[in-house]
């Protein structure tokens, strides 16, 4: 249902996002402001946890789990006005009879400012559905179902995020459904797809990989999929591969054949030192490597409190004969306390122009009463010639929560260079912010 009419009862009025900036504890090298706090009430939004994108005009978009009218999430436009500013609208809320319900993956955009994304459940069908919301020259959006998944080998429940090519085809993931493997529970281990434009408008399906949970086959994507520039995709499985930690997948295609390979299975180090549960969407850099983050394992095992590990930030780098080297960035914990972070969850990265990387983590810095084990940081890791990775804090969010909790979407740039990204809960209203940071 178009909801351009809906009063965006997300919060009291916008922070402007320059002028007043709340400097955080010297100990850190950047500025933070909450931009927005999300408001329940009224079928207002809540749990924006996927963080945002920015069109051209900049723009800012995402989604939030919760909320809306029918109170199971909705797609939000916020613009910025010239005193700095934000105002906001809600473009789409789900849950309506034949809708999807409860987004959960960051937004997609095409070149024509169309966007893509997924819901967990609901669909003409019930079992998740990929919806497509088109911007139109009037300025209203209208909302499309392009597939609605069937459970089965049709696969269920998808969550990543889902990548466009050049002709406009529509790849994703979904966490189960698929040719069941032995080694699958009930609910099988997850497909990767593709979803095709016709002529008359409609969407079709095409079913690239059923992964199969096996010492040579990875199990329960649910990140997502990355595109190179050969159309090949990249992802990774949360179970599976050789040691049972996980893989990272690339799919290609000849003739029209589509063929899974594993690059590498995670924990093949002795207590996962090289990591695993990788949660996070893969990004290239231009000379074709590969990098991410695991949620769990890295060097510093028994510093986290949970006993599966901080985490860490990967590099997978194409060699001859199809062989990829992996290599460890940065390991979390390695500050007194965990300030530097902990467990990277599902927060993609992104890189500066300058080789840089930015990403998010959802536990260490500051600890408190709203979060015992760290509120999470903001992180930058800059390369270093002949010596590897340094990793500065950008910010840490403060245990009273007034700048939000639960972070796990990752950050991007505005066009300034600014930082901005969401938690999930915190903030004025206890349902979630936007933030800014400035490096």
């Amino acid at each position: 249902m178009l909801r351009n009419s809906l009063i965006f009862a997300m919060g009291a009025a916008f922070a402007a996002v320059i002028g007043c900036l709340t400097i955080a504890t010297p100990a850190y090298a950047g500025s933070e402001a909450v931009v927005h706090n999300f408001n329940a009430s009224n079928n207002g939004a809540t749990d924006p946890g996927s963080g945002v994108i920015f069109d051209p005009a900049g723009n800012m978009y995402g989604i939030t789990e919760g909320g809306g009218l029918h109170l199971l999430g909705t797609v939000y436009e916020l613009s910025p006005a010239a005193d700095g500013s934000w105002s906001g609208k809600i473009l789409h809320a789900f849950g309506a009879e034949g809708d999807g319900a409860e987004p959960a993956s960051p937004l997609t955009m095409d070149a024509s400012g169309n966007l893509y994304g997924t819901t967990l459940f609901g669909g003409p069908k019930g079992q998740g559905a990929v919806f497509q919301l088109v911007h139109d020259p009037n300025g209203t959006w209208t909302e499309k179902i392009l597939h609605s998944f069937a459970g089965g080998t049709d696969g269920y429940y998808p969550q990543g995020k889902l990548a466009i090519d050049a002709s406009g085809n529509v790849y994703g993931t979904t966490v189960y459904g698929g040719t069941h493997g032995r080694t699958c529970d009930s609910r099988a281990c997850g497909i990767a797809f593709e979803l095709t434009p016709g002529a008359d408008g409609a969407w079709s399906e095409t079913i690239l990989h059923s992964f199969q949970n096996t010492k040579t086959d990875g199990g329960y994507p649910d990140v997502g999929i990355t595109l190179d520039a050969s159309g090949n995709l990249y992802g990774t499985t949360e179970t599976g591969g050789r040691d049972n930690g996980g893989t990272v997948f690339q799919i290609t295609s000849s003739n029209g054949v589509w063929t899974e390979t594993t690059l590498y299975n995670f924990c093949s180090q002795v207590n996962c030192t090289d990591g695993g549960l990788s949660l996070s969407t893969l990004i290239f850099d231009p000379a074709g490597n590969l990098y991410g983050t695991n949620a769990n394992g890295g060097a510093n095992l028994s510093q986290c409190g949970d006993g599966v590990g901080c985490g860490n930030v990967f590099e997978l780098s194409p060699g001859a004969n199809g062989l990829w080297t992996y290599s460890i960035l940065y390991n979390f914990c390695a500050q007194a306390k965990c300030a530097d972070g902990t467990n990277p969850g599902v927060a993609n990265l992104i890189f500066d122009a300058n080789g840089n990387l930015f990403g998010t983590a959802s536990k260490g810095g500051i600890k408190g009463t709203n979060c015992t084990t760290g509120c999470g940081t903001v992180y930058e890791l800059s390369p270093v010639t002949g010596a590897g990775w340094t990793e500065t804090t950008l910010y840490s969010f403060t245990p009273n929560a007034k700048n939000g909790v639960g972070i796990n979407g990752g950050v991007v740039f505005d066009a300034a260079g600014n930082l901005y990204g969401t938690t999930s809960y915190g903030g004025a209203y206890s349902d979630g912010t936007i933030f800014t940071v400035i490096p």
